[in-house]
């Protein structure tokens, strides 16, 4: 069955073609409305970015701000990094701004101590690799990935305790070996499978029909076609209701849910459809960008510069600014947190749902979506958000032992990411190394290597210290962090590689309140809104009740970088 993103791509492709010549004259810019305080930029357009400043670390000034934009695209996460690339391609000029230090949202890597980390790419399905993808159509030169595993040999694997399952690549290997392991559960297992297959089809399904026009058309389509499907189910049911109505195998179901943690949801609240995508995707192998993950965002910018725009970082936007009253409101622009005003007909927000609703527009104003917002922000909740333990080792991949393969640690095989407070109970950790994955990681940072250690975590937990600055928020704080790095080193990372015990020369934990801060999040979710039943019961899509507002980002598909990808090209078509 064709993989949905190649499939996508063609599409999306040709769908970006047509739309280009609507979309170049519906965006350029008319009369500024009455009052409106065009920014202060040059007679014409500013200089280029200098040679000397890399490509994801362009600093906001006014003088640097585009003449005449056609749309002003708010965060650089891949979903509107994808979009701006995809308009810019087009003929569109496109102004990206992000308040982040660099560019590229959870795709970026940052440098300490001599150490480099990935902050939220640690591995990509097949897909990526396969063919033309949707990223080729926003690139400018295209991004190399390299193979987690080859053929038959292990990509990701799960200790459960003192048990331990390796998934190899391929989908007859992770059959054959699921019947090895539970032989009386062949039957489940064909089942589950079989369940698996139908996810290009319901991929395709949940995306056409966000695709559809006007809005009424897809308010009677959908449902209909959804239900022919089988989609409504998938979206309906939990991962975990689906997989007890095809075994009472608890260690099964806990093996076939090894990956929950790529999409931030126990199986007992996450729907069945994010579950079926993501397992899925990742049915022949995974792969890792070479040079590192911010290799993705350095490749798309350029083609948003090639148009006239810029990808700016290091300001925050205030607020996006609104004309007129009644029917007749549009966007017209956004407004920085230092005041300046940027005028575009059209802002496209990828900092998610509740944060362009609850914060970027005015609370006094009538704030009326195609569905009761009241109602949509109590079910569409946010996510789970992590807490990252970051290490330093010293010594090459090849001298610690580190694998290319992720491993999943969980001290019991029932016991799931989320359910529990992680330092009630030995907590549930990922282990990726990207020093151990990158080919080129030798090259730029030899005789050392770096692990990531992942574990979902609550923002109440943190929540008395949410308010105050980074670096500052006191010792209690320091202690809480300190632990959860002992933990997760001692059951995750000491267990999995004891050779790394006594190699350990940098260590840095990141919370909840670290994602809020760097990523603007709420609660500092990791995958937006949480991809559970009440969350797609919910129709959320590029168009907004405002004239010249749009959204992009995980929140309009689903989570994650395949989610938000897809996400950037739906908006820009």
């Amino acid at each position: 069955m064709v993989q949905f993103s190649t499939s996508l791509a063609i599409l999306a492709g040709t769908a970006v073609l047509i739309a280009g010549v609507i979309r170049a004259r519906r965006f350029r810019s008319p009369r500024l409305p009455r009052g409106f305080r065009k920014a202060k930029t040059s007679v014409s357009d500013p200089p280029p970015r200098s040679s000397q400043v890399p490509v994801n670390r362009d600093r906001f000034s006014s003088s640097k701000i585009p003449r005449d934009l056609d749309c002003i695209v708010v965060g650089s996460g891949i979903g509107g990094l994808t979009c701006a690339a995809v308009l810019s391609k087009v003929g569109l000029k496109v102004l990206v701004l992000e308040q982040h230090y660099v560019a590229g949202g959870f795709t970026h890597a940052f440098e300490d101590q001599g150490f480099e980390f990935e902050t939220g790419i640690h591995y990509i399905g097949q897909s990526i690799s396969s063919g033309r993808t949707m990223l080729d159509l926003a690139v400018s030169k295209k991004v190399e990935w390299a193979p987690m595993a080859g053929p038959g040999q292990t990509f990701d694997r799960f200790l459960f305790g003192e048990k331990e399952f390796c998934l190899r690549v391929g989908v007859e290997n992770f059959r054959a070996d699921l019947k090895a392991r539970f032989p009386s559960e062949a039957a489940a297992i064909d089942a589950y499978l079989s369940l698996l297959r139908r996810s290009s089809i319901h991929s395709a399904v949940y995306l056409m029909t966000k695709l559809l026009r006007p809005w009424w058309l897809r308010a009677v389509v959908s449902p209909v076609v959804r239900w022919l499907t089988g989609l409504r189910g998938a979206l309906q049911k939990t991962v975990y209701q689906t997989l007890r109505e095809l075994t009472s195998n608890e260690e099964l179901i806990a093996v076939l849910c090894g990956q929950c943690g790529d999409y931030g949801l126990p199986p007992s609240e996450a729907s069945f459809f994010i579950h079926e995508l993501v397992a899925h995707h990742y049915l022949n192998g995974g792969y890792f960008p070479v040079g590192g993950t911010s290799t993705i965002a350095e490749a798309i910018i350029p083609s948003v510069e090639k148009a006239g725009g810029r990808v700016l970082v290091g300001k925050r936007v205030s607020r996006i600014l609104v004309q007129g009253c009644g029917r007749g409101r549009r966007v017209w622009g956004v407004e920085m947190e230092d005041g300046t005003q940027i005028p575009a007909p059209t802002v496209v927000s990828d900092v998610g749902v509740i944060n362009t609703y609850c914060r970027l527009l005015n609370p006094d104003m009538d704030v009326r979506p195609f569905f009761p917002l009241d109602r949509f922000l109590q079910d569409a909740q946010p996510s789970y958000s992590s807490v990252i333990v970051f290490v330093g080792l010293r010594g090459t991949a090849q001298e610690l032992g580190l694998e290319r393969c992720n491993v999943w640690v969980q001290q019991d095989p029932v016991v799931v990411f989320g359910d529990t407070d992680p330092l009630s109970t030995p907590p549930a950790v990922f282990i990726s190394s990207g020093s151990a994955k990158d080919p080129q990681w030798p090259e730029r940072h030899p005789d050392r290597s770096t692990v990531v250690l992942v574990t979902l975590a609550k923002m109440e937990w943190f929540r008395q210290w949410e308010r105050l600055p980074q670096g500052h928020r006191g010792e209690d704080y320091t202690a809480l962090k300190d632990r959860f790095a002992e933990a997760m080193l001692e059951q995750g990372l000491f267990r999995a590689y004891p050779s790394c015990r006594g190699c350990v020369e940098y260590v840095q934990v990141g919370t909840p309140c670290s994602v809020q801060h760097f990523s603007g999040y709420r609660d500092g979710e990791i995958y937006g809104l949480r991809c559970d039943p009440k969350r797609f019961a919910w129709e959320v899509t590029p168009e907004t009740f405002l004239p010249g507002l749009y959204l992009t980002g995980q929140d309009v598909l689903t989570a994650g970088f395949m989610g938000a990808l897809a996400a950037g090209v739906l908006t820009a078509c």
